[in-house]
């Protein structure tokens, strides 16, 4: 290659042809202003919301006032402003109260709690497995119950309850042909109900209230249940990555209590974390 100005012999009317600066090259972003610093260097003043070198950078109420408290995260909103994802064990808008929970907690629809997988281990062998679950709730859409794996989950075994258009879906899949059933009612009338789920290898029953048990089976010869995930109440951290985007919604509503295996399930004694969990107080 020749360098055309350091093998010059000698040159005249030569100019460069390219930008006289760098603010011509236009590389600010957002309406912010350009100044030039140096032939080489600029400078962009950023308008109001953005930083970075190039004003490409969204700045958010979170980034600069950082309002939510006790480790919660910020989410900002479109509209300028902020959600706090209350961590257990505070709550309001910033996070900022210490609530003690007990049986009975409260969902609205952007949290839940989560416990190790060893509170729901399921058995090589024929033994039953019984997962009760007793609330209330308003809303027809939400996930109250899932446990499954955490990669690819609608390819791999899972366990959940859910409400769909006011009715409660009950579903297994041991990796042969997935097991479905509806209740024959809808629960989305604020009252209290009770599901009761039991699985027996490929069989099980479905139980709302005081209603004769629907007997169900999953499809395929496969008996065990391997679902190696956490297990979640009131729905999940994010419905795509979690479920496949199988879902709409979490669960919005009370959750008094939770059975599983004959044995009372806590957030006191078993969580190891949830976001946007309260006392029931709204139900």
């Amino acid at each position: 290659m020749i360098d055309l100005i350091g093998s010059a012999i000698s040159s005249l009317n030569i100019q460069d042809c390219g930008d006289r600066s760098m603010c011509e090259r236009r590389p600010c972003r957002n309406s912010a202003t350009c100044v030039d610093v140096s032939p080489t260097e600029y400078k962009c003043m950023c308008a109001a919301g953005f930083a970075g070198k190039d004003c490409s950078q969204q700045v958010t109420i979170c980034d600069t006032d950082d309002p939510c408290q006790n480790g919660a995260g910020c989410v900002a909103l479109a509209d300028g402003g902020y959600r706090c994802n209350c961590p257990l064990g505070f709550m309001g808008p910033s996070c900022e109260a210490a609530v003690q929970l007990g049986r009975e907690l409260e969902f609205r629809g952007n949290g839940y709690v989560e416990y190790n997988n060893n509170v729901f281990v399921h058995a090589r062998n024929n033994v039953e497995e019984v997962v009760e679950i007793t609330f209330r709730t308003s809303e027809p859409e939400g996930l109250l119950f899932w446990q499954g794996s955490p990669s690819d989950p609608l390819n791999h075994d899972y366990f959940y309850l859910t409400l769909i258009d006011g009715y409660l879906e009950y579903s297994y899949e041991l990796g042969s042909g997935p097991m479905v059933a509806r209740s024959p009612m809808k629960v989305d009338d604020g009252f209290v109900h009770t599901a009761r789920l039991t699985r027996r290898g490929q069989y099980g029953t479905f139980q709302i209230d005081d209603q004769q048990p629907a007997r169900v089976q999953s499809s395929g010869r496969l008996q065990v249940l391997n679902t190696p995930g956490s297990v979640f109440l009131g729905g999940v951290p994010n419905l795509e990555v979690y479920t496949g985007n199988k879902f709409k919604k979490n669960f919005s509503g009370c959750v008094t209590k939770l059975e599983i295996k004959g044995r009372e399930i806590t957030v006191a004694e078993q969580a190891q974390g949830g976001i946007n969990v309260r006392p029931c107080l709204g139900y």
